[in-house]
């Protein structure tokens, strides 16, 4: 489904060059249930940034179902995105002028081309599913921590990508509500054959994976 080959990330910094990934080779089938793990300064959020289409690699090859994604235009890689991945960020990425519904349909709203369901509908569905339904005409800031990532996960779900990249997903939930939170993610992967990535520094939270791919200083280390 995904394949890196090769790939390197290099940033100037004044005159120094900094090489942030080494020679990643990565396959990700359908259906994975991964984390990706590392401690801070290990990579793995240039990794995520790559993995996701939102950054290019200074050198070597990112496949998505065996597309070179370095042929594509800017515009065929943001609809490719858009489509495939769906996004879950430590810090939900809401906004706060627009009520829970309303922030659960955004990526319908800017996806170009019809569509082949009825995004209200479906944001229903998802939010009865997730139990946040009371919440439709709430506001972001207005809701808890749990309820908030579990939007960002409906808004994640709502164009029905592929993958969903989870960035640190319960970062800055307590314990209960984090378990609650991979949980939910647990059965995106069992029930709707969702290929889910977890980036996290946690190794409790990427044991509750069936996958983990370690990286340090730039480089996978194991793969378990």
């Amino acid at each position: 489904m995904i394949k890196l080959v090769n790939v390197y990330k290099k940033f100037t910094l004044g005159n120094e060059e900094l090489t942030i990934l080494k020679n990643i080779n990565l396959h990700i089938q359908e259906h994975e249930f991964m984390a990706i793990l590392g401690p801070s300064g290990s990579g793995k959020s240039t990794l995520m940034y790559i993995l996701g289409l939102l950054d290019t690699p200074t050198s070597g090859k990112v496949f998505i179902r065996d597309i070179d994604v370095a042929k594509l235009s800017d515009d065929a890689t943001s609809k490719l995105r858009n489509k495939f991945i769906g996004f879950v960020f430590q810090q939900f990425n809401l906004i706060n002028k627009l009520t829970v519904l309303e922030n659960i349909l955004l990526p319908s709203v800017y996806r170009s081309g019809p569509l082949d369901f009825n995004p209200t509908e479906k944001a229903w569905t998802l939010m009865k599913r997730f139990g946040i339904d009371h919440r439709a005409k709430s506001y972001p800031n207005k809701i808890s921590g749990g309820e908030q990532q579990r939007v960002s996960i409906a808004r994640a779900l709502i164009l029905d990508p592929d993958v969903i990249l989870a960035d640190e997903p319960t970062g800055n939930l307590d314990s209960k509500t984090g378990h609650i939170i991979l949980e939910l993610l647990q059965d995106l992967n069992q029930r709707d054959k969702k290929t889910v990535l977890i980036i996290t520094h946690d190794k409790t939270i990427a044991a509750m994976t069936k996958k983990q791919i370690a990286l340090m200083d730039g480089e996978i280390i194991k793969h378990v």
